[in-house]
């Protein structure tokens, strides 16, 4: 299982929208063709709204999302948010009160 992560300062679609596009690329880059076909997010509109579904389907990918907040929708992504948090985490404990301030 591979895992692609952004730091990200803010929610706002103009950060996460670059964002996803360069895990695109990133995953296309690995594999040498384009296996990346659909970004399945839930009803966040920075992830999944009407902007980044036209931006992903000029490229051919589809965007989909789920109702909302389900956990237990994609036990293997919640898995990796959790890796990637942990991760996260002990990286930042270093720096002390900027590393909390930071998370």
């Amino acid at each position: 299982m591979l895992y692609f992560a952004r730091p990200l300062e803010t929610k706002h679609l103009e950060e996460t929208l670059p964002a996803t596009q360069s895990s695109v690329a990133q995953i296309n880059a690995i594999i040498r063709c384009t296996p990346v076909y659909r970004i399945h997010g839930d009803k966040a509109s920075e992830r999944t709204g009407e902007k980044v579904e036209q931006h992903f389907k000029d490229r051919g990918v589809i965007a989909t999302k789920t109702a909302g907040f389900e956990p237990n929708a994609n036990p293997r992504a919640e898995g990796g948010i959790g890796l990637i948090r942990t991760r996260a985490r002990i990286m930042l404990h270093p720096l002390g009160a900027e590393g909390r301030e930071l998370w």
